[in-house]
């Protein structure tokens, strides 16, 4: 099954990039690697629900590709300082991931560590130039990056 999976990702990469090649391509400014990810998981999940394809791992693979490149592709485009909100959008983006696929069973729990992650993230944010937390923002703004 996976060889037909990443056949499928592979076909639909060559397709894409045929599509985007032309000049008029609506897909000009699209990555198709990413496209070809998520029409894969788009299809995967559907079959799933229909219970015609039962590899849950594969789609959370998939699933977690497009997250981290979603991830990156908002990063690139916002302003540096609120990349201190890096991890709370990067784990928001897994607990909905993770509720495709599965009930979330402790859903309190979860959201309410979500939301205290978010306030800390904004507590930083907001004093991003106070002298006793500028380490800890520009650390956190700093995590990716190859410095």
């Amino acid at each position: 099954m996976l060889t037909n999976i990443l056949l499928g990702i592979t076909g639909l990469f060559i397709s894409g990039l045929l599509v985007k090649s032309q000049k008029k391509s609506s897909l000009k400014n699209i990555c198709v690697l990413c496209l070809s990810i998520l029409l894969t998981w788009g299809i995967l999940l559907l079959l799933y629900k229909l219970k015609q394809f039962d590899d849950q791992v594969i789609i959370g693979i998939l699933i977690g590709e497009s997250i981290t490149g979603f991830f990156y592709f908002i990063k690139r485009r916002i302003p540096k300082e609120f990349v201190v909100f890096a991890l709370p959008f990067f784990l928001s983006l897994t607990v909905g991931a993770y509720m495709v696929l599965v009930k979330l069973q402790d859903f309190k729990t979860t959201f309410g560590i979500l939301l205290a992650i978010w306030i800390i993230s904004y507590v930083v944010f907001i004093n991003r130039n106070d002298p006793g937390t500028k380490p800890i923002a520009k650390s956190v703004m700093n995590c990716c990056n190859d410095e």
